[in-house]
């Protein structure tokens, strides 16, 4: 907890206790940002805010002070001054009771189940000179529901990561992607950003907080030739060429074009290395895989790599359930999972017809539930084009007539 808020609260609990009860139901109110509410309901909510300190006994102008120091974003309801949002980081990071996620602890004489201290949080940093214990912390903490939680966490507190270990931190979190970037682990919707990605953006601050790109340089080459983690350093890579080819999009290079063409070298190496050693048959992202192989390095060797793997079932079947795509739709209040495959995709690196004849020859009661799913979703886009072939000729037909 920050301790000046923590006083400033023991002060109100002490000489206030009305003013401080009222404060534990008011969290929404005195956490978000004015612009957060319906405009119709700004006016309700101005009185709301302001009924707190009037409920002070002794001293009301000093209460109506103390509240507003100790949440910045209910000044707009007193005196229309407006916090952005970018205070919000600083907030999360001093651990201030005005962050919405440092909020409940103050009012709790534990933890909350949903939350994770500080001291924890410091003892999981600590675990990246070894990246295997920082994975296993993490899917623990993913186990209890905190694995969003503790991503924040995280961000707000890289300044506590010594800038000597940068690399080890790095490699801590290129070892957690893979596993992270699941079918069954990708964001629940079209709104929402899958934990991989959004430790991707904490790799990000740390290379920008790296003013020579020389370093950063070194700093992804090592950490990209040590990790045995492949979705992380190609999103990282890849977003890196994103900046090059439109930076008003996506935010200045951080290395230099030459920079970056050997960084893609090094993970089509690394992509090589993995290949040969049948690691790339276990990921479930290996349209993404394949995509960049293809792109980056030999276009051919990508493909026959993939004729190849045709012979090994288990090969084949992560092929299937790599280009398998979902939406999340929702109807009616519920969610809806939508699967579809691009067949176009696909046909880059393997024949439609000879994907389907293996296919034919696999026993389907022995299928896990993504491979299922890949298959039915393989099936249903052969059988759409095959009828828009079909709808096409007949039209094709028709018009040579006329």
């Amino acid at each position: 907890m920050n301790a000046i808020d923590l006083l400033a609260l023991e002060v109100l609990r002490v000489f206030e206790h009305t003013t401080y009860m009222c404060l534990p139901a008011s969290k929404s109110v005195l956490t978000l940002r004015q612009n957060s509410f319906l405009e119709w309901k700004r006016e309700e909510i101005a009185k709301m805010i302001k009924e707190i300190p009037a409920t002070a006994k002794v001293n009301r102008e000093a209460v109506t002070e103390i509240i507003q120091e100790l949440f910045p974003q209910s000044q707009w309801a007193f005196s229309n001054t407006h916090w952005g949002s970018e205070y919000l980081q600083d907030w999360l990071k001093d651990l201030r009771v005005a962050h919405p996620q440092n909020f409940d602890r103050y009012f709790s004489i534990t933890v909350p189940d949903y939350d994770i201290s500080q001291a924890d949080l410091q003892g999981l940093l600590s675990l990246i000179d070894d990246p295997q214990k920082f994975k296993s912390a993490i899917f623990d903490i993913k186990r209890r529901r905190l694995l969003d939680v503790v991503i924040d966490r995280i961000s707000a507190n890289l300044d506590s990561v010594p800038q000597d270990k940068s690399a080890t931190f790095i490699t801590a979190l290129f070892e957690v992607g893979d596993d992270l970037r699941g079918k069954g682990m990708k964001a629940s919707s079209l709104f929402s950003v899958d934990a991989a990605l959004r430790f991707s953006f904490i790799i990000d601050d740390v290379l920008e907080s790296e003013p020579d790109q020389g370093r950063r340089l070194q700093l992804l080459t090592v950490t990209i030739d040590s990790t045995t983690g492949l979705f992380l350093p190609l999103v990282i890579v890849n977003r890196e060429k994103l900046r090059h080819k439109e930076p008003h999009r996506h935010g200045q290079p951080l290395v230099s074009e030459k920079q970056l063409a050997s960084l893609q070298e090094a993970c089509v190496q690394k992509i090589e290395k993995l290949a040969g050693e049948g690691y790339l048959c276990q990921v479930e992202f290996l349209d993404f895989v394949l995509g960049k192989w293809s792109e980056w390095g030999d276009a051919n060797k990508t493909k026959q790599w993939v004729i190849n793997s045709l012979d090994d079932t288990k090969c084949l079947l992560a092929l299937l359930v790599g280009f398998l795509h979902s939406a999340t739709t929702y109807g009616g209040g519920l969610p809806q999972v939508n699967y579809y495959m691009d067949l176009e995709e696909l046909e880059q690196f393997v024949d439609i017809k000879e994907l389907t004849e293996r296919l034919r020859k696999i026993e389907k009661s022995r299928l896990e539930s993504a491979q299922q799913i890949a298959v039915d979703t393989f099936y249903r886009a052969v059988d759409m084009q095959a009828k828009r072939k079909s709808d096409y000729d007949r039209w094709k037909r028709h018009g040579d007539k006329v």
